[in-house]
């Protein structure tokens, strides 16, 4: 029996996680009317805006998707920005976590949206070395590092 791939088990879970975002910065009203619960759900004054950010599929499907669903569902305002080949593994190609940073210093979101990891099972630069995902742990420990300092600057 083969065994099944895992690789791409961070970049899913990180955009499930970060999609439910969706439901918990609804309006109360609209979040009342999907029936969600209301606890430890956050009040806004006025209305919420979001910022979903990602690879390609964010700047192109994903992200144009999910606005007009946020805009007719929650008639809640959000813009996306996505960069092509893009991911966690490769600061040197795109800094997520300066680029995250800055737009949520610019824009100020309530809520975001993370469409990130479909490109990240290659190797991560370690200094002037290059750690292959065959070396799962250590991999997988430094992969995590990102992921944290992405949601930090979030």
């Amino acid at each position: 029996m083969r065994r099944p791939d895992l690789s791409r088990i961070p970049s899913i879970l990180l955009t499930l996680a970060c999609a439910s975002l969706i439901a918990y910065a609804a309006p109360a009203p609209a979040r009342a009317a999907q029936g969600a619960l209301s606890k430890g759900c956050p009040e806004f004054k006025g209305k919420p805006t979001g910022y979903m950010i990602g690879s390609s599929t964010m700047g192109s499907v994903l992200g144009p998707m999910l606005k007009g669903m946020i805009k007719r569902r929650w008639k809640v305002e959000s813009r996306h920005w996505g960069k092509a080949s893009s991911g966690l593994a490769r600061p040197d190609f795109h800094d997520w976590p300066r680029k995250a940073k800055g737009l949520m210093t610019r824009y100020k979101p309530d809520f975001v949206i993370v469409s990130l990891g479909t490109n990240d099972n290659q190797a991560l630069r370690v200094g002037k070395k290059w750690l292959r995902p065959k070396h799962k742990k250590r991999w997988e420990k430094l992969y995590a590092e990102r992921v944290r300092k992405m949601l930090r600057n979030l």
